[in-house]
């Protein structure tokens, strides 16, 4: 078999930990040649060291800062390399590598579609969003959308580009060490019926697309602030989004950016991402590994994880009062929060990662996919 020798492009470390590096490791020994390009600010380069990956960091994202610099920079870096495929990921870092391999001839040219950005908003961001969706899509040989119901949104702006998922969902999947085993799942489930305390976790970062400020209006809400519930906020701390101390609900911990996750999905009962766009929401699939049930917003991406009333529920965008009554719901409701934290952990078994990087690995070699 003719080795194939491919260029990564994905912006930012904790995307390459969560969804690149898993790959790599497994196309190690299948006739795979590959290289990263490493975009963003302030990062780890020893990630590379360590992991013995090959980078380069020049913070290549799509902006209005220095776009000609970018260019010329990922142009002569595609040309050196001479690789027989690129893989470009995420939407906003994706458009200048696409388009530059697709000028200098490369055959193949795959898009990971993390997700629509376009869906979450209304007016001329959308238009805009959009139409670098439309380009990005337009611009690749293949577009991998990471679930099926990004899928189904994308081929509702592209018909004639080939367009695939990963089923059921997310780029890389979970190692066996990001599950709970099924022993302390059930001790974890006795434990909570006995406790009246609800205990919920928002991982991620502080972005108002993230929902974040939404989950806060809810917590500060009077009738959640009588109520024995605690909110834990992994990712980022007040201050990083500029949140006065003392308008801090008291039943809110920040607990900033965390390594190991672990422990917080161990210690929590549900995994919150009030999101306005999502591809999948890793952190979704990280609490139901370890017996969360989850909330999230109604939208594509979350759509592909969170089952209404089976494993969670799933809420309006943009709500801080349907956060609220959710929240609350599962308070009054000790068994049904118990059965959706049994059935979250149920589904997300459908999601290891040799599964899906099986499929991430055929898709790129240009393999059809097998529903």
């Amino acid at each position: 078999m003719k080795s194939l020798k491919v260029l990564h492009f994905i912006y930012g470390d904790v995307a390459f930990n969560n969804f690149l590096y898993p790959l790599i490791k497994y196309q190690k020994n299948k006739s795979v040649v590959q290289e990263v390009v490493l975009g963003g600010k302030d990062i780890d380069l020893s990630v590379f060291k360590t992991k013995k990956g090959n980078g380069l960091h020049f913070g290549y994202k799509f902006g209005v800062r220095s776009p000609f610099v970018s260019f010329l920079k990922i142009y002569r870096l595609i040309s050196r390399k001479s690789p027989t495929t690129i893989v470009s990921h995420m939407t906003l870092s994706a458009t200048y590598p696409l388009l530059i391999s697709k000028l200098l001839g490369i055959e193949n040219r795959i898009y990971i579609c993390h997700g629509l950005s376009f869906l979450g908003y209304k007016g001329p961001v959308r238009l805009a969003l959009k139409v670098i969706d439309l380009v990005n899509i337009s611009l690749s040989t293949r577009t991998i959308c990471v679930t099926p119901s990004i899928y189904d949104e994308a081929k509702k702006i592209n018909k004639k580009t080939d367009i695939v998922s990963i089923y059921p969902g997310s780029c890389a999947g979970l190692s066996s060490d990001r599950y709970i085993t099924k022993k302390d799942l059930n001790v974890k489930l006795k434990d909570k019926q006995k406790s009246s305390q609800l205990k919920i976790l928002y991982v991620g970062r502080g972005t108002k697309r993230k929902g974040i400020y939404e989950l806060l209006a809810a917590a500060n809400s009077k009738i959640i602030l009588e109520k024995n519930i605690i909110i834990d906020i992994v990712g980022f701390t007040a201050a990083q989004i500029k949140l006065d101390p003392k308008k801090i609900p008291k039943n809110v911990r920040f607990h900033g950016f965390q390594k190991d996750v672990r422990p917080y999905y161990c210690y929590s009962d549900i995994i919150i991402l009030p999101s306005w766009h999502d591809g999948f929401g890793y952190s979704l699939l990280e609490g139901a590994a370890f017996g969360c049930a989850m909330i999230a917003s109604d939208i594509p991406g979350p759509t592909s994880l969170v089952k209404n009333n089976v494993n969670g529920s799933l809420i309006s965008p943009r709500s801080p009062k349907e956060i609220e009554n959710c929240i609350l719901e599962y308070y009054n409701d000790r068994s049904m929060l118990i059965n959706h934290m049994q059935k979250s952990y149920s589904i997300s078994l459908n999601f290891k990662e040799e599964k899906i990087l099986h499929q991430m690995h055929d898709l790129i070699l240009g393999s059809n996919p097998k529903k």
